[in-house]
């Protein structure tokens, strides 16, 4: 499948009601992967690893719990996707007014930043601080070199960005190696130095699916993405890796990773 292919399919057949309840179904075979994921993104925006106030989102779907944490000590976010039904969803669920319930997720941000607080008030407070940070809702590209869309970005909300977010997305659209590593580079060109990139994603798999449509999914080991990222321009990682051989993932079935990594 060529990379214009790859992007048809993900307009046509990629549509934010499906893939809210293939999500959920994930989230309740997989809950450790999303508390695991959401702990580590939690972890590195709280050491202030990369500090700044400028964050990136890349691959946002049309949710909002993978920057629940960061939206703590970033008040400038710009969420990004390339499907438009997920950038309307997106925007209608950040104006007050969408069908979607992300609360399942969100509580497990919300424990993480106050694990003794009343839940009804902390989860007030992060959808409302999460609305409030949000600057900006644009198409992205990563097999692109425009990568965003420049244009629609308020001034204080164009790049460089201090910190980079993308879950289940950067090699979904790869066809190769090679074009992984360029996708990289591209996130890499849209970092301050010394930025950070936080990705989470599945080990060694071909596809996935939302409902009965099947979206393809570079094959790719540990040891090849730190590689890409290397010779991408990313240094100093920390890595997370989540495998079933470890009784406490056993519900996975496949392997996961979290890392962190800075733009040298």
């Amino acid at each position: 499948m060529s990379e214009n292919d790859i992007k048809e399919n993900f307009n046509q057949n990629l549509k934010a009601i499906e893939y809210h309840k293939t999500l959920h179904e994930l989230l309740h075979a997989k809950k450790i992967y999303f508390e695991k994921t959401l702990s580590f993104i939690h972890d590195v925006v709280k050491t202030r690893r990369f500090e700044g106030t400028k964050l990136l989102e890349v691959g946002s779907g049309a949710t909002v719990h993978n920057i629940a944490s960061a939206s703590v000590h970033f008040p400038i976010i710009v969420q990004s996707d390339f499907v438009e039904d997920n950038l309307q969803v997106l925007k209608n669920w950040l104006a007050g007014d969408s069908p979607l319930d992300w609360s399942e997720f969100l509580e497990i941000a919300e424990k993480l930043e106050s694990p003794h607080s009343d839940p009804n008030l902390v989860k007030a407070q992060l959808e409302s601080r999460i609305r409030s940070n949000v600057k900006a809702v644009v198409r992205c590209d990563i097999l692109s070199d425009d990568v965003l869309q420049l244009e629609k970005l308020p001034a204080d909300a164009t790049p460089p960005y201090d910190l980079i977010i993308s879950v289940l997305c950067l090699e979904v659209p790869c066809v190769d190696f090679e074009s992984f590593v360029k996708v990289l580079q591209r996130m890499n060109k849209l970092l301050r130095k010394g930025g950070g990139l936080v990705i989470s994603s599945v080990l060694d798999n071909d596809f996935w699916t939302v409902g009965d449509k099947y979206f393809s999914h570079l094959r790719i080991d540990l040891k090849g993405i730190l590689t890409a990222l290397d010779m991408a321009g990313f240094g100093h990682h920390e890595v997370k890796l989540m495998s079933p051989m470890n009784p406490e993932y056993l519900t996975l079935q496949l392997e996961y990773y979290c890392i962190a990594s800075e733009k040298l």
